[in-house]
């Protein structure tokens, strides 16, 4: 069997708030402090939500003083667990003015310009994933010629990843890209990294027990540069706990998942910066899910069977048994078999 999943409609962010100026009516308008020259000294800004603004003005890459390039750290607000895209946008009068973003220590470039349109008025866009935790960046903008203002505004929105249809069984999964470059980071279900963090592979195989898992894929910036195109880090300072790539877009690249019994292709599109996300729910078929349900470690509770109704209206949490609305695995989807199942299972009684 073999199915055909394009992602060009699926992962779109939404693009409705631009930049607002610093007299909109916003959340919140953060304006740069001098001194914030360097990392060491950059204005730092928590719990901040879409729609708060950055302003200020710089006329420099390096030095010190009012004209100065400005540093940023900021602190996406606390959410539900859950795959956010975050977006920076800028719109500037001098095409020389741009945003730097972080790479790891170890990196040949420590500091990479985000995207920048070719007109005026020079507009750029950056998108970084969180996952609710109030994870961090930093970044920078930088600029030159006369002085003037900048405004940068923050756009949040949940990912709904693409699903690998049908559920697998567990044991191998291939994943193979018609671009040997391509990157995957997987995460389990509470969207943690799973070892050995970025893969680059033609094909990649890896073994996966029953469980939900999410897999982060993403395009090569070049291929000669030392740095994976995606990131996790857990632990740096330039973005503690989120995931960002630098892949710069042009190209698409069509992504096999072949599993026991069929495959799966997965077109990537061609945008800078964006990263594709996949759910696999691997299970065997015909078995029945968790007293747990939630997977929260507490069997049993008035949250599983919150959770577990809440997956029969379409809404299944990020950590919930991977069976889904399915509960006894049998391939239909929510109906009373599976609703009897589940409280079979929760009252200690088999399956």
């Amino acid at each position: 069997m073999r199915s055909r999943v394009s992602a060009s409609s699926t992962i779109g962010l939404s693009v409705s708030v631009a930049v607002m100026s610093a007299t909109s009516v916003g959340q919140t308008i953060y304006p740069e402090v001098e001194p914030n020259d360097s990392r060491l000294t950059a204005n730092v800004f928590d719990q901040v939500v879409a729609g708060d603004t950055f302003v200020g003005s710089t006329t420099v890459s390096t030095g010190s003083g009012p004209g100065s390039a400005d540093y940023f750290r900021i602190r996406t607000a606390t959410a539900p667990l859950g795959i956010y895209a975050h977006r920076l946008r800028a719109v500037v009068a001098n095409h020389e003015r741009y945003i730097l973003l972080p790479a790891f220590a170890t990196c040949v470039q420590l500091d990479f310009a985000a995207e920048q349109n070719s007109t005026a008025p020079y507009q750029y866009d950056f998108i970084w994933y969180g996952f609710g935790r109030s994870e961090e960046l930093s970044w920078a903008m930088h600029g030159s010629a006369s002085l003037s203002s900048y405004v940068l505004a923050l756009e949040t929105e949940p990912v709904r990843p693409l699903e690998v249809v049908p559920p697998v069984p567990p044991g191998s999964i291939q994943f193979g890209s018609e671009h040997i470059s391509c990157v995957r980071v997987f995460f389990d279900r509470f969207l943690r990294p799973l070892s050995p963090g970025p893969q680059v592979g033609h094909p990649l195989v890896r073994t996966f027990p029953e469980g939900t898992y999410y897999v982060a894929l993403g395009g090569q910036l070049t291929t000669s540069s030392f740095c994976p195109s995606v990131w996790t880090n857990l632990n740096s300072r330039a973005f503690p706990g989120g995931l960002l790539s630098r892949w710069d877009g042009g190209y698409s690249v069509a992504e096999n998942v072949t599993y026991p019994g069929g495959q799966t292709t997965i077109t990537l599109p061609g945008r800078a910066w964006e990263v594709v996300w996949l759910k696999l729910r691997v299970f065997e078929p015909n078995t029945c899910g968790s007293d747990d349900y939630d997977g929260d470690g507490d069997s049993a509770t008035d949250d599983d069977i919150r959770e577990f109704f809440a997956c029969l209206s379409g809404e299944c949490c990020m950590s919930c048994d991977p069976r889904g609305s399915d509960f006894n695995g049998d391939g239909d989807q929510g109906t009373d078999q599976d609703i009897e199942a589940f409280f079979r299972v929760l009252s200690g009684a088999n399956c």
